[in-house]
């Protein structure tokens, strides 16, 4: 079957669903409400979801590998997040002010990530990595910022600023204030960090890359050289935990590759399908930049950082209910199982059809390439083939298994060793026909 006749499928399949398409894009800018969401022919919308599956208009089931790009760590519709979700609608109406939800749920997640000893919450990951940075450049009084290629440390624009794609509305000016270095070159970005170190306020890296480069974690030896580098130069290390924060460990990444930031953004998995997420850092950091004393010298020494629906109550409820089922201890390491059980599953088919594909990743993150090498950075990915991946996502799609073109799979705990064992199944029948 040609590439060709798999989108006919594709369309066959999701005729309500293009439908739709047709008029939402008459008041949504591309049908979607996030640029992400669109899809050629037609993005696809969906109807119901519950455990790890979900329903799109046309009535198609499907097995989730993204989870919601991993914000439902513990499947669609947990009873217990909904419990907890209805007992706060009922009991505490939204006023701006703070509510006990927002303090319990601070002090649970300093108490499992240590080197987060203040936090603020945050609306998304953009939000709290953006503030994140701002703290920094605060704390430092320096006016540059490191990042990584293949890194995406989310929407605002300092963080899209790049020398070799700077997109539309972005000002060109950000860019004497982005250096991005070699992922996983400890070389030359140790180097280039101390060539300028006396300009550079923070290091930001994702310890497992997320969305522009799926499921590429650093190298160990490369976290502890950026670490040391930037303790050295007294540079604050900044961990866009947004994908791995309460998913790799309860302490995020810091636990499990067992190297300390100064700062942490984290989302996604804790949030339990509710718009959150936090930032923070040291006491040292976050008392002198964050900290507000209502004093005169607040309008120079400290950042702004507000907004209404920060640490809104629904969304601290479904939080403080999800650490609560992850603080049991079976969670994590259930669908780190999982996530070691698709690699290897996927790496012994591809070995037996004697196809050309790596499987990167680690935990419950995972990411398919179609490459005869290891994929360590962004410029091994740009050697692969991105049109074998759009196929394999596709002929995935017309099997029931959804997984979006080029981004990681993100395993929650509803996924059974049935569930995968089927989607191996269709890598299987699908691997040899790409």
């Amino acid at each position: 079957m040609s590439f060709d006749d798999l989108l006919l499928e594709y369309r066959r399949k999701t005729l309500k669903s293009a439908a739709h398409y047709e008029k939402a894009k008459m008041f949504l800018a591309g049908g979607v409400s996030g640029s992400a969401k669109f899809a050629k022919p037609n993005p696809i919308y969906m109807k119901s979801a519950l455990g790890c599956k979900f329903q799109d208009l046309d009535g198609n089931k499907y097995i989730d590998m993204m989870m919601g790009n991993g914000v439902s760590i513990l499947g669609y519709g947990n009873e217990k997040i909904r419990e907890v979700v209805r007992s706060a609608i009922d009991n505490l109406t939204f006023t701006y002010l703070g509510h006990e939800y927002e303090s319990m749920l601070a002090e649970k997640i300093c108490s499992y990530v240590p080197s987060m000893e203040r936090i603020r919450f945050a609306t998304s990951g953009s939000e709290a990595v953006n503030v994140c940075v701002r703290a920094a450049l605060a704390y430092t009084k320096r006016k540059k910022i490191v990042k990584f290629e293949g890194n995406f440390n989310g929407g605002c624009d300092l963080m899209l600023s790049s020398p070799d794609l700077q997109r539309p509305g972005i000002p060109q000016s950000n860019l004497e204030n982005i250096l991005v270095l070699p992922f996983n070159d400890i070389e030359n970005s140790v180097a280039l960090i101390k060539k300028h170190a006396d300009e550079i306020a923070a290091v930001i890296l994702e310890p497992v890359t997320g969305f522009m480069l799926p499921a590429v974690p650093c190298d160990i030896e490369f976290l502890k050289a950026v670490r040391k580098v930037t303790s050295e130069c007294g540079i604050v290390l900044i961990f866009d935990e947004i994908v791995t924060g309460f998913r790799l460990a309860m302490g995020g990444a810091a636990e499990f590759f067992q190297v300390k930031p100064d700062m942490h953004a984290m989302g996604k998995a804790f949030c339990g399908g509710y718009p959150i997420a936090c930032f923070g850092g040291s006491k040292e950091i976050m008392e002198k930049v964050v900290t507000p004393t209502k004093e005169p010298s607040d309008l120079v020494e400290k950042i702004f950082h507000s907004g209404t629906f920060t640490g809104h109550p629904l969304s601290c409820a479904a939080a403080l209910a999800v650490l609560q089922e992850l603080e049991a201890g079976e969670v994590i390491p259930h669908i780190n199982f999982l996530g070691d059980y698709m690699r290897i599953g996927i790496k012994e088919i591809a070995s037996r059809k004697k196809c050309p594909v790596q499987v990167t990743g680690c935990g419950s993150i995972f990411g398919v390439y179609f490459a005869d090498r290891e994929i360590r950075n962004k410029r091994d990915a740009m050697r692969a083939d991105a049109k074998k991946r759009t196929e394999f996502s596709m002929r995935l799609f017309l099997k029931g298994i959804y997984l979006s073109d080029g981004k990681p799979s993100l395993l929650s705990y509803m996924h059974t060793k049935k569930d995968l064992d089927y989607v191996l199944s269709v890598i299987e029948e699908i691997l040899p026909l790409i």
